[in-house]
């Protein structure tokens, strides 16, 4: 069976996690760039949380599962378990939750625009080993290059 879509899956990530990678440059460099052109091709939909607005809701990281033929679940990762959570009572919570998280995250425009700019700054500082190098100054507004 061949799907003609991907499937929509949208992230929301925390400016300073992305500003703040444990890793070198180049890794850094390419995680950004991958980053990048995965929002290009429109395998995901990503949302940058701006540096200060991060602590407005403090719900911790989670999974919301939509289903065309059954009901919502939460997933929510511990340290030694996956807590999955079901019914409207739970759901409900974590629905308000990115109705919040959609307010007060960069549009998608924005939260690309600004991994471009991590990945020309990392750029500076880090070239791949493979010596290519990406201009991503000239990205357009579907996130490709050229």
């Amino acid at each position: 069976m061949i799907k003609t879509h991907p499937p929509l899956t949208a992230c929301y990530i925390h400016e300073a996690a992305l500003r703040e990678l444990p890793v070198d440059g180049e890794t850094r460099w390419s995680q950004y760039l991958g980053l990048l052109l995965a929002i290009g091709s429109a395998e995901a939909k990503v949302r940058i949380i701006p540096t200060g607005k991060e602590r407005t809701i403090e719900s911790g990281g989670f999974s919301l599962l939509r289903f065309t033929e059954f009901p919502p679940l939460v997933c929510r990762p511990a340290e030694t378990v996956t807590l999955i959570l079901e019914g409207d009572e739970h759901v409900g919570r974590y629905e308000r939750i990115v109705i919040e998280l959609d307010k007060i995250s960069l549009s998608e425009l924005e939260s690309r625009e600004l991994i471009a700019e991590l990945v020309a700054e990392t750029e500076k500082t880090a070239t791949p080993s493979n010596g290519m190098v990406t201009n991503v100054a000239d990205t357009n507004e579907s996130g490709i290059t050229g």
